[in-house]
């Protein structure tokens, strides 16, 4: 575990109260893919506070990443939404065994909402490696607001062939032409062969609870199922 002194480079608002917070720290700061860092929260309240964010960036540069779902009222996000470009922030990290196991068989990630953070980790990461197999990502939000990454998915998708991308929501408008439902009904549907796949998820503990005995039901070996849940 290390002390990170970080400085915050910028802030991007991806989609209804998603953001990502980009910072710069000592190029002696490394972690793995999958993994997370301890916000330190001086917000002058009594008590000291922390909050774990996943990395959302592959692990280069001299800087990181976090995706970040911001909540009314919420101490992290309050402490985040205060902060301002040139800030001085105290991270600790990394942490974490959510991470990409070394493996020849095909790739699934199952995520909800700010889920997707570790999987911007490790999905390049994956790629970049030359890994051949097929590497699909189920992803869903309940409004099209929501989704986040999207152009970059996108953008993976026509850099890698064997990548793709599952999109779909849960409280569509009329205006939406994609997949509706939850991810476990898409699931059901995959291309995937399940006895011969690495899963990973991340989300929600309803949604992970769920996928996980879904996966169990078609086959999946449970050493062949890795999950993060919030």
């Amino acid at each position: 575990m290390q002390k990170i002194s970080s400085r915050l480079d910028s802030v991007q608002k991806l989609a209804e109260n998603v953001w990502q917070f980009d910072f710069s720290c000592p190029s002696a700061f490394k972690f793995v893919a999958g993994q997370f860092v301890m916000l330190q929260i001086e917000d002058g309240q009594p008590g000291k506070a922390q909050r774990a964010y996943s990395l959302a960036c592959p692990p280069e540069g001299d800087g990181f990443s976090i995706c970040v779902r911001l909540v009314e009222g919420g101490r992290g996000s309050e402490y985040l939404r205060s902060l301002k470009v040139g800030d001085e922030v105290m991270f600790t990290g990394p942490f974490g065994h959510f991470v990409l196991e070394d493996s020849k068989k095909e790739v699934v990630l199952v995520a909800t909402g700010a889920g997707i953070a570790p999987f911007m980790s490790m999905i390049p990461v994956l790629l970049e490696s030359g890994f051949k197999k097929p590497v699909i990502l189920y992803f869903s939000a309940s409004y099209e607001k929501e989704l986040v990454y999207v152009d970059k998915f996108h953008e993976w998708e026509d850099k890698w062939p064997n990548f793709s991308a599952v999109l779909t929501l849960t409280r569509p408008s009329s205006s939406w032409k994609g997949l509706t439902g939850r991810v476990q009904e898409h699931l059901k549907d995959g291309t995937f062969d399940v006895t011969d796949a690495k899963f990973y998820i991340c989300g929600r503990r309803e949604m992970v609870t769920e996928v996980r005995a879904l996966l169990s039901e078609m086959g999946a070996k449970k050493e062949d199922v890795h999950f993060e849940q919030f």
